[in-house]
């Protein structure tokens, strides 16, 4: 076999195992999650920000996904703690729009203790002037 088939053949080894690792990470990451989607409510300066937050809370940790969609695109990689009832978020999000822009939103809220809602206040800053009001999550209903 010659040098050069030799080396095509690592490396094709070396593609195929780090894509089955990565697949396997993924599949793994899947099934431990345990995910919850809610209804979400942002209310600044007299306006709603309406939309759907995915969470997966685990061990006082809190990450997802959130994603407004009315009255304008809002999105964001939700990142916080879940301590006694305390529901403390602190993540960047991106604004579409005429004027996309970035930002950052703090979230401090009261939760159920079957993690069913949350309500409390939330601050933003980064799309225009900074604005503090109030924050509603719902778990989401199935059908």
């Amino acid at each position: 076999m010659s040098l050069q088939l030799r080396r095509v053949l690592a490396v094709a080894i070396v593609v195929v195992l780090g894509a089955s690792s990565a697949l396997a990470q993924k599949g793994s990451a899947k099934k431990t999650a345990d995910e919850k989607r809610y209804d979400v409510e942002f209310v600044f300066d007299g306006t709603s920000y309406l939309g759907t937050m995915t969470l997966n809370i685990a061990k006082g940790k809190v990450s997802g996904r959130m994603a407004i969609d009315r009255p304008t695109g809002v999105t964001g990689e939700v990142a916080g703690t879940l301590q006694k009832g305390t529901l403390a978020l602190d993540y960047a999000y991106q604004m579409a729009g005429e004027n996309p822009c970035a930002g950052r939103v703090t979230v401090d809220a009261k939760m159920t203790p079957d993690a069913a809602s949350a309500t409390g206040t939330a601050h933003a800053e980064g799309c225009g002037d900074p604005a503090d009001g109030s924050f509603t999550l719902k778990k989401t209903k199935t059908k």
